[in-house]
């Protein structure tokens, strides 16, 4: 099996999913049996106190991971979400789609707080630096950074960066790294 696996778990709570090859499709491993078959990504807040996941068709779903209670769906993305993180401290979610943009939504109530400029191609990176106060995003030919407070882009590397796999902002803010599925 391919496991997709929420990166930030606390001491209490696991979030897992799977996706079973010979059926072609992301199957959940515990208490997401009724979970649309479109599972792409994964995340937990570092507080336990919401569970995210990002699906194919472009929506966005919320648990309780305590007892799997579904408390918020959202349509993110026209096309699919292919990332998504949590802020460290709960307050955003990040989402990387299929419509060249990354979002961020506030984690209470599913509104858009921030959305990106158009990147050249499909988002497939978000990360959040540990502190919370700069967010990395995507594509396959660029990554940019933003300072949350007031969504100022800080940093653009064009044609220079491919990342249509993952970003992440070095702890100590001195650099961020992208890399490709290949």
């Amino acid at each position: 099996h391919n496991w997709i696996v929420a990166d930030r778990p606390s001491d209490s709570c696991v979030a897992l999913a799977y996706d079973q090859p010979s059926r072609n499709n992301p199957q959940d491993s515990s208490w997401l049996p009724l979970h649309p078959t479109n599972l792409t990504a994964i995340d937990m807040a570092s507080s336990s106190t919401v569970l995210c996941t990002g699906m194919s068709d472009g929506r966005v779903k919320l648990f309780y991971p305590w007892d799997g209670t579904l408390s918020r769906i959202f349509h993110a993305h026209n096309g699919g979400v292919f990332d998504i993180m949590v802020s460290p401290d709960a307050r955003y979610i990040a989402t990387a789609g299929g419509d060249r943009r990354i979002k961020v939504w506030n984690a209470e109530d599913g509104t858009l707080a921030y959305q990106s400029p158009a990147f050249g191609g499909n988002t497939y990176g978000v990360a959040f630096s540990d502190d919370g106060a700069y967010l990395a995003g995507s594509s396959n030919s660029q990554v940019r950074l933003w300072r949350v407070n007031g969504w100022q882009e800080e940093w653009t590397s064009n044609n220079v960066a491919s990342a249509n796999g993952d970003v992440v902002i070095d702890p100590q803010l001195r650099w961020v790294a992208s890399a490709r599925n290949n």
